[in-house]
């Protein structure tokens, strides 16, 4: 990959990157202070679409590192996600105006690397870190065999059902699995309108059956399942 960095990172901020996706950026003693650095400071810009009461926690991060560090400074700048997309990223980054630490979907890091505006983070010892993660995750933190970021997150997601309409509906709840979910739940229709939203759950990672516009519990409707009857999600 070619690096695009704005002042250069210093391995000991590796701990840092950890909570974060690293760009391919780096402050160094000479850059002009960031607001609440000192000059003289190796510092770090970091990017992240959270918003409270998220970033309240990553700020409470960011100041014990910056409270133990005599040398180096982390400045978080919370920036709309609209605002972090890869045209914007991009030109931000070849414009040396671009985060040293930036905090993306996990799904994105693969096209990010692909773009040129991440750094191979094997160089900081990045390639080590595996075992401390899920295999899943790691994997996803890669582009072409190298750590372009360092898994900080995930989430669990859960798929509520009501016992009594399920067997009304003919199944037995006691052998429901997420696999018989995927094999019979094949769409929603919402009520109100008359369009049909198609529903491929592909993966039990994606089980929180998020349908765009319409999202099972918000929008009255009903779960069409093959080989049995409809199961509304709302009273009409």
């Amino acid at each position: 990959m070619t690096l695009l960095p704005r002042r250069g990172v210093k391995a000991s901020l590796i701990s840092l990157a950890i909570v974060a996706t690293a760009c391919s950026c780096g402050g160094g003693p000479s850059a002009a202070p960031l607001a609440g650095c000192n000059a003289g400071t190796t510092q770090v810009l970091f990017w992240t679409s959270h918003t409270p009461p998220d970033t309240d926690s990553m700020k409470h991060m960011v100041d014990a590192f910056n409270k133990q560090s005599t040398t180096s400074c982390v400045k978080m700048v919370s920036v709309p996600g609209s605002e972090t997309d890869i045209a914007k990223l991009t030109t931000a980054v070849r414009g040396g105006t671009g985060p040293d630490v930036y905090e993306l979907d996990r799904f994105t890091v693969a096209e990010r690397a692909a773009a040129g505006v991440l750094t191979d983070l094997s160089s900081f010892g990045a390639a080590n870190e595996a075992s401390n993660y899920l295999d899943f995750a790691w994997k996803e933190a890669l582009f072409k065999g190298k750590p372009y970021a360092l898994p900080f997150d995930t989430d669990a997601r859960a798929l509520f059902y009501n016992k009594d309409m399920l067997q009304a509906a003919g199944i037995d709840a006691a052998r429901w699995t997420s696999r018989k979910v995927r094999q019979r739940l094949t769409r929603f229709v919402p009520w109100r309108t008359s369009s049909t939203r198609k529903m491929p759950l592909a993966s039990t990672r994606w089980l929180g059956l998020c349908l765009r516009s319409a999202r099972v519990g918000t929008t009255p409707g009903a779960l069409h399942m093959e080989g049995a009857s409809s199961i509304p999600t709302h009273a009409k």
